[in-house]
Formats: structure tokens, C-alpha cells, sequence
């Protein structure tokens, strides 16, 4: 069970559910998960090496009514409302698409809505006869996107021996967007237009958590590669001068085929499934 909430999560989260309440128009909001950071002390007086674990993160999933928002106006509001409270990742979709997703059979949406926890419904959608109205179950995607990504390593190889690092770093861009996007679609068949590798880089890791080895954030000169990475996307195509030196695009390359290769490893279980284990066993038991 991956939802076994202490007594101090569990205040934690009634007051992100409260705050999100009042953010948004929200149908229904779902736990997706949560991170536990686990402290361990071991020395020379400390003979038991006693371990303690806290939440300090997790992912929801917030489906929002009709309204004339875009997604990631939602989702940048609630993320930074609630960073007080705790840091989140919210997931935020219209209620409609993911209606749509259920009749369809979509990966995503059905594990959802069979195993995430239900934070909060506004009971306007009843879910259980849209699933009933079911017609098909969506196959595991191809392996485009890290194909796609290798292609953008080689260019960006090809524009760094060219001299012109602002069009190498967005090379890198592409291939590490394409690299995500791969994890995410292929490990939970969601699909989120988006350029932020922040963003990204989130949502992968609630499935594999080496992403954030392979592209550290941790003092300030991996902060200073990762924003050099993640701002190539724009600076390549509206900054004249480029603004990575060679000796950081080497570092960066380098950590960007890590993490095709990490990918490649991470997606070949996936490929193996040839329909959502968890679809199936649904599909036997309902309706």
C-alpha cells in the first residue's frame, strides 16, 4: 500500500486540501503519492544508528472544472500557495479530458481512479458510469522519444564542434525533454505540454528517482548547469550571444547521454506489457 499516512501528514494534508479549495474550482483532487525523506545518524556514540523518515513532498492529481484557465495557470498557483505548507507537484487537468481518458481506457486515468486515494470530490461527476461506458484499452506507446532524443545528442555534437554552444545547449534541451517524456508516458501513459524540465523532471520522479542524480541541483554550480540547460529552450532562439562556455556544455552533455541511457533502462520492463495489468484486472471485475 503505498498510502500509509502518519498522524502529522495527515494535518499536513487536510490543510494543503483546505488551501487548494479555495484556489480552484476543483471537481475532485486525488493523493497520487508521497515522498518520504529518510535521516539516518551513524558515529562513534550513536551505537544504534537510529533512523527517522518525514513526508516533505507529494503528488496530486487536481481535476478542475470548465473555466477559461489553462492548466498550468492552476497548477503554478497551487504549487505556490501551498509551499508554505508543504512542497507539492499538483497534476492539474479539466474533469472532461479525464472523463474522455476513462471511456477510453487511458493508463493514467484508470489507475487513478482504481488505486489513488480520493483527497476531495465535489460528487458533480459520478466516475463509476463513465466506466462502465468503456470501449477500448490503450496499448504501451513506441520508444520514438528516446530514439528522438539520441538524434537531438547528435546535434547537439554537431553544434558544438561548430562552435555554436547556444544551439548545442538547445539540442541538449530537446533531447533531455524528449528523454522525460519518454519515462513519463511510457511508466504511467501520461502525456503534459510542456517545455519545463523542472516540471518534468517532477512528474518522472514519481517513477524512477535517479533523474535528479543525473541532473544534481545541489550547490550552486549544478543550480547554474540545470538553468543553463533548462532556459536553452528560449536563449537559442532570442539571445544573440551564447552564454555557455564550452567546459559546462561538455558537463552537460555528458549528464544529458546519462540520462538517455538511464531511460533506455528504465522503459525496457514497459515494453514487455502489452496491456496495463491494471486495466485488465479491472475489465474482469466490473461492468
Amino acid at each position: 500500500m503505498y498510502y500509509l499516512p502518519t498522524d502529522n501528514f495527515k494535518k499536513t494534508e487536510r490543510k494543503v486540501v483546505e488551501l487548494i479549495l479555495q484556489l480552484a474550482p476543483v471537481e475532485k483532487l486525488y493523493l497520487l503519492g508521497p515522498k518520504f525523506f529518510q535521516q539516518r545518524t551513524e558515529n562513534i556514540f550513536m551505537l544504534t544508528k537510529p533512523t527517522s523518515s518525514h513526508t516533505g513532498h507529494c503528488w496530486l492529481l487536481v481535476l478542475v472544472k470548465n473555466t477559461n484557465k489553462s492548466n498550468a495557470y492552476w497548477q503554478d498557483k497551487i504549487e505556490s500557495s501551498c509551499q508554505t505548507v508543504m512542497p507539492i507537484t499538483a497534476i492539474v487537468f479539466n474533469i472532461s479530458t479525464f472523463i474522455n481518458w476513462l471511456r477510453n481506457g487511458h493508463r493514467f486515468a484508470m489507475a487513478v481512479w482504481k488505486i489513488a486515494v480520493l483527497l476531495y470530490d465535489s460528487n458533480d461527476t459520478q466516475l463509476d458510469k463513465v466506466i462502465c461506458e468503456q470501449k477500448m484499452v490503450e496499448e504501451i506507446c513506441s520508444t520514438q522519444y528516446v530514439k528522438t532524443a539520441n538524434e537531438f545528442i547528435v546535434g547537439a555534437e554537431f553544434y558544438f564542434q561548430r562552435q555554436q554552444n547556444g544551439m548545442s545547449a538547445f539540442m541538449l534541451h530537446q533531447a533531455t525533454e524528449n528523454a522525460l517524456h519518454g519515462v513519463l508516458k511510457e511508466s504511467t501513459g501520461l502525456h503534459i505540454n510542456t517545455h519545463n524540465l523542472d516540471k518534468l523532471i517532477r512528474y518522472c520522479s514519481m517513477t524512477t528517482y535517479r533523474i535528479n542524480d543525473i541532473l544534481p541541483r545541489n550547490n550552486e554550480i549544478d543550480r547554474r548547469l540545470f538553468k543553463l540547460l533548462q532556459n536553452a529552450y528560449i536563449d537559442a532562439r532570442y539571445k544573440k550571444n551564447d552564454s555557455i562556455m564550452n567546459d559546462e556544455l561538455v558537463i552537460l552533455l555528458n549528464r544529458v547521454k546519462t540520462l538517455c541511457q538511464m531511460v533506455t533502462f528504465h522503459l525496457a520492463p514497459y515494453r514487455k506489457i502489452k496491456h496495463n495489468s491494471i486495466i485488465a484486472e479491472h475489465l474482469a471485475t466490473t461492468c
